[in-house]
């Protein structure tokens, strides 16, 4: 599937190109919603002029918070259109965080649903403590059902656009990172929309018709996800659980054919034990949202699926989500240890603090420069912003440039293990136990030590059968250095996970604490 269109830099533009050239093509299903191209977006100018003709005003910024549905993308854009500002968030977050969000970015609106009543009025509640006024605090349910019915005026929809820049903050993502207060990620519509062509050239040909993706859509992958199956043309199938479960369900029903998820996802899917009658061979490609596998655990992963091709990603919310992302020509064996190729809009590179840009091979920060890059974050002093003086982007992530001009990724800085005065690198360890067959997840933390500084701990999911620790220490002293070997290795059922469907790396540490102590050490 090509793109071969127009790139405007402006949403409103946009969505007046899918409406033209996708008309009543099926662009998005929710349980029994489901709207054509023309609809969404006539149901987003609906939207768009309902919240002006309450109030309001270009650059207002409303917190976005509910499950996934076509509801949460119709008010997505409505608020887009309106000149507003979308803060999405975590419907999940609870009263504290909800109230620290709010205040962070000055939210003057809410949008909220559709949950449980009681969570709604518990939402409701905080988003008022946090200085919303109660009058301001919209159903999206209702609010989509209302836009639905609201006859479009189009000079007053040209009024709503006018003054509107490219580079104006439209959108804010808040991070779910280590630390305990979330940064406000500010991009613009230029970000956005640009960081979706970039996507869409590298991978549109590995895309099918009808994609799923299992992830929240406050979330940067979810979102860049939803503008890329738009962008081509494609089916969006959400589902509100985000579970293996409900996957299975749209590949079987919907006849999903193109997937995209985190690792953790894609390994229970095809644990399901309906899935080789109602999953196997159905899906051209799975877009991965992660690294850390091996050629054995990709071409295990690929037969489980029937075949469908394993596209590993990397992606950062200060960016607009995508940075790269491999492509089915580049052989399942690079794909395995690499996250693809960058962006072509976007200059990736590695770097040291006191020697500068590293050549091809030499492990680094990457830092990245472009027109997808963040505004900043919303409300941080300049000093305290990761876009230096020349626009370079420092993630924080450690990788290398390869030979064959793929990215790879090696954990990041602040993750390295410092132990008796060595720097490691917790991915090279990871990557080690995955060689291991017995193994199907790994994740290796730092502990607080009183002699070597810190102690390096191993965690593993097993495919099978018990732990043998003494068996797996022989195997990793053959491909690590003696001080990178785990001083314990621990066996877990299944990781903790945050609601992003990643691993809450804190808890797990917590959890690792706890078991040794449990122990004696």
């Amino acid at each position: 599937m090509n793109r071969n269109r127009e790139s405007p830099n402006l949403f409103h533009n946009w969505l007046e190109l899918l409406a033209r050239d996708y008309g009543e093509r099926l662009a998005v299903t929710c349980d029994e919603d489901a709207l054509c191209y023309s609809e969404l977006v006539q149901a987003s100018r609906g939207c768009a002029l309902k919240l002006r003709r309450q109030g309001l005003q270009k650059g207002d910024r409303v917190i976005l918070s509910a499950v996934n549905g076509v509801d949460w993308i119709v008010s997505f854009f409505g608020i887009l259109l309106a000149g507003g500002v979308a803060a999405s968030a975590n419907y999940r977050l609870n009263r504290e965080d909800t109230i620290t969000i709010t205040r962070l970015v000055g939210a003057g609106w809410a949008i909220l649903g559709p949950e449980d009543a009681y969570a709604e009025q518990r939402a409701a509640q905080a988003l008022c403590d946090g200085g919303i006024p109660a009058n301001r605090i919209l159903s999206c349910r209702e609010l989509y059902s209302d836009a639905l019915k609201t006859s479009v005026d189009e000079s007053e929809l040209r009024l709503l656009t006018e003054g509107i820049s490219p580079r104006d903050t439209q959108v804010i993502l808040f991070t779910s990172g280590s630390t305990a207060i979330p940064k406000a990620v500010a991009l613009s519509s230029e970000a956005i929309l640009t960081n979706t062509y970039g996507f869409v050239e590298l991978i549109a040909n590995d895309v099918g018709k009808i994609g799923c993706p299992p992830l929240p859509l406050f979330h940067a992958f979810g979102m860049i996800v939803m503008m890329m199956l738009f962008d081509v043309g494609a089916v969006l199938c959400l589902t509100r659980e985000l579970t293996p479960q409900a996957v299975l369900e749209q590949i079987d029903k919907r006849h999903a054919d193109t997937l995209f998820s985190v690792g953790t996802i894609y390994r229970m899917l095809i644990e399901l034990p309906e899935f080789h009658e109602k999953g196997k061979g159905k899906i051209k490609s799975c877009i991965w949202s992660a690294s850390g596998m091996t050629p054995a655990d990709m071409e295990r992963l690929q037969q489980c699926l029937g075949g469908a091709q394993i596209l590993p990603c990397y992606g950062l919310s200060e960016c607009a989500a995508a940075v790269s992302i491999s492509e089915s020509g580049i052989p399942p064996e690079r794909r395995a240890v690499t996250v693809g190729r960058p962006l072509p809009n976007l200059d990736v590179r590695i770097w040291a603090e006191d020697r500068g840009f590293l050549p091809q091979g030499e492990l680094g920060e990457i830092i990245i420069h472009g027109p997808c890059l963040m505004n900043g974050y919303f409300g941080l002093p300049t000093e305290e912003q990761p876009i230096d003086k020349n626009g370079w982007l420092h993630t924080g992530d450690l990788g290398l440039i390869t030979e064959d001009g793929l990215l790879q990724l090696r954990g990041r800085l602040k993750t390295l293990i410092k132990r008796a005065g060595e720097n490691i690198a917790p991915a090279e360890i990871e990557e080690a136990l995955l060689e291991e067959s017995s193994i199907c997840d790994a994740k290796v933390i730092g502990l607080e030590h009183p002699i070597l500084g810190e102690s390096v701990e191993a965690c593993v999911v097993l495919r099978d059968g018990e732990l043998n620790e003494q068996r797996l220490r022989a195997f990793l002293r053959k491909r690590l250095s003696p001080f990178k070997v785990p001083s314990h290795i621990l066996a877990f059922p299944a990781f903790p996970l945050n609601t992003n469907g990643k691993v809450d790396q804190l808890r797990l540490k917590e959890l690792v604490a706890e078991r040794l102590r449990e122990q004696g050490e």
